[in-house]
């Protein structure tokens, strides 16, 4: 199918924009960086139709989470923490 070739193609560049319906199974993350929270909302959104995209998001989520953690680990102190 060429459409849905296009959608999946659409959701790995981030293309489909705001009317996808993101999880609220992530919420949480959203206080650390909430692109986290959007690309895990994605990656389950697609495991099932489209498990390429999935594991495309996941990817795309544990390289934003290993950049998080050595922006703070190199002393950028609550790197992706909200101030206190």
């Amino acid at each position: 199918m060429v459409g849905s070739h296009l959608m999946r193609d659409c959701a790995i560049f981030g293309l489909l924009g705001p009317q996808m319906q993101l999880s609220t199974n992530f919420d949480f993350l959203t206080v650390h960086d909430a692109k986290l929270a959007q690309l895990a909302s994605r990656a389950e959104d697609y495991f099932q139709d489209d498990p390429v995209t999935a594991i495309i998001k996941l990817r795309q989520f544990a390289e934003l989470m290993a950049k998080l953690v050595a922006d703070g680990s190199r002393g950028g102190g609550n790197a992706g923490h909200p101030a206190a």
